[in-house]
């Protein structure tokens, strides 16, 4: 889980804001404009200072509502979390 999470955790420039980079280049900035997790994080950094991005907001309740359509579609009540069997 830690090679999926830390290497996108670190291209949302969560770290830093990502409108420092929209004047440097415009591929690593478009990279990170496409990633969930940049969303997130500005989000909670407007609300912060009590404001609030309507794009970045609309864009986490897409991907959760994405994310957690295909979670409810992959969900297999018969296996359970520990693998039970109907007897």
């Amino acid at each position: 889980m830690n090679f999926l999470f830390f290497p996108v955790f670190l291209a949302s420039f969560a770290l830093y804001p990502l409108w420092r980079l929209r004047g440097l280049s415009v591929l690593p900035y478009d990279f990170a404009a496409s990633n969930p997790f940049i969303h997130c994080v500005e989000l909670i950094r407007s609300a912060l200072y009590g404001q609030i991005i309507r794009l970045a907001f609309a864009m986490v309740l897409a991907c959760l509502a994405a994310f957690l359509s295909a979670a409810v579609h992959a969900f297999e009540p018969c296996k359970g979390l520990i693998g039970r069997r109907r007897g």
